[in-house]
């Protein structure tokens, strides 16, 4: 080749270079350089704000996942254990018992029923087996003679016209003063010494807490979790909580049992003489002190429509002290009223003699307006069973400290809140699925 051609072909190498280093200065050139540059800032800027929106999100992200994982596990608790729903009310359950005749639905158990949890007959102890019930199917009230005191029954009259088998009876000077001082007494120092251990509170459903939480005027949720493992109790910390927004409004009871105490023996005869009201169909005796501003709203001491005839035939209670204003017995289907008086006993019966409850029988406890009010009660039942008038064992929930009382807040509408110094099996939730073989 001629050093003419090389020339050539260097100067064509030379000008396809030149051309390339034009192009490079031409705007589509450098477009076409910035491009990758603006993409890697993009994309680092776009990572930036990613890190920082994480920064900021994780908290709230971290709830979420964490709320997520405790329905989950909440879900498989629940599954895993079978539990009913908690929103419920015990169907069968007694209403409140009391005016003065206190705590219906507890009182079933606390009579002493038995919980053998499906043991079949032939598990049962020999004496249960063979226990042999009796009926007690009348009220029948007669003048009798104690301590020199001469005591003759007085009828009140319904003042409303009516088909009722319900019977009312008062007896005046019923127990003396003594008595009546020393029951105080007792009742009074018991309650002090268990009072040193704040209640556990418990309900009959979660809507019960909800009412009663509006009635305190707190904004606050809740839910059946809020409730303690298998029963329908708050727990220690909520229940101290609880007591403080209702500042602890309600009256007290503590019980003893037949054979306890010697005047248990001397009461039960008593009644027994004057009412014909059997003792072997006596529950448990019951003192109850209602302070200033609490009573009892209108309910009936046995079951309405109920099947069960181990039910509370008849109420027999006596007013410890005489209470200034407020505090009365009242019977508004009847026209009947009471005033407390010292020593005054008032009986009556809640069912017929076919074991039916009667839904006159309804009667509740005027407001404490000044002064105290004590009652000693006992409720006879149509139907006796086995455990009746036995002190039953306790639940083991919910857990709670050694002589811990609890205070019961149940049948809103007829209810109200009543502190304890027993335990039984209304708050346990599988009540419902045992008490049948209850005895």
């Amino acid at each position: 080749m001629t050093k003419a051609g090389k020339a050539v072909k260097r100067k064509g190498k030379g000008e396809k270079g030149q051309d390339i280093a034009q192009q490079n200065g031409s705007p589509e050139a450098k477009s076409k350089l910035e491009s990758p540059r603006s993409h890697r800032r993009y994309l680092i800027l776009t990572l930036i704000l990613l890190v920082v929106l994480c920064f900021l999100l994780y908290p709230s992200i971290s709830s979420l996942i964490n709320s997520m994982q405790e329905v989950r596990h909440a879900s498989e608790k629940r599954e895993n254990e079978k539990e009913p729903d908690k929103d419920l009310k015990l169907k069968e359950t007694p209403p409140e018992s009391g005016p003065d005749a206190h705590e219906k639905k507890t009182e079933k158990l606390d009579t002493g029923k038995l919980n053998l949890k499906q043991k079949s007959t032939k598990e049962l102890p020999e004496e249960v087996r063979n226990f042999k019930p009796t009926v007690l199917d009348k009220l029948v009230a007669k003048k009798i003679f104690a301590d020199g005191r001469r005591l003759p029954p007085i009828e009140l009259l319904h003042q409303k016209p009516n088909n009722s088998s319900v019977r009312v009876y008062l007896f005046d000077d019923f127990l003396s003063e003594a008595e009546c001082d020393g029951l105080r007494t007792v009742h009074d120092r018991h309650v002090e010494e268990t009072s040193k251990l704040n209640p556990v509170i418990c309900f009959d459903s979660i809507s019960t807490l909800r009412r009663h939480i509006k009635d305190a005027k707190k904004k606050i949720k809740v839910t059946p979790r809020d409730f303690t493992q298998g029963t329908t109790c708050l727990n220690t910390s909520f229940s101290h909580e609880f007591k403080d927004w209702i500042h602890g409004n309600w009256s007290y009871s503590t019980a003893f049992y037949p054979g306890e105490s010697r005047f248990s023996k001397v009461f039960a005869a008593r009644v027994e003489q004057a009412t014909a009201l059997k003792s072997e169909n006596g529950g448990k005796f019951q003192i109850t002190s209602y302070p200033r501003g609490i009573g009892y709203k209108t309910h009936t001491d046995c079951v309405l429509n109920g099947q069960d005839k181990r039910d509370r035939f008849a109420t027999i209670l006596v007013y410890l002290q005489d209470v200034a204003k407020g505090g009365e017995t009242k019977f508004p289907e009847l026209g009947i009223w009471v005033k407390p008086k010292k020593g005054r006993a008032l009986v009556w019966n809640n069912m017929n003699a076919n074991g039916e409850c009667e839904p006159l029988s309804v009667h509740n406890a005027a407001v404490v307006e000044e002064g105290h009010k004590y009652i000693i009660q006992r409720w006879f039942y149509y139907k006796s069973f086995y455990s009746l008038g036995r002190r039953p064992p306790e639940p083991h929930l919910p857990l709670r400290q050694p002589g811990q009382p609890r205070v019961s807040c149940d049948e809103y509408e007829n209810g109200s809140c009543r502190w304890y110094d027993e335990w039984n099996y209304e708050h346990i939730i599988d009540y419902e699925q045992t008490k049948h073989t209850l005895i």
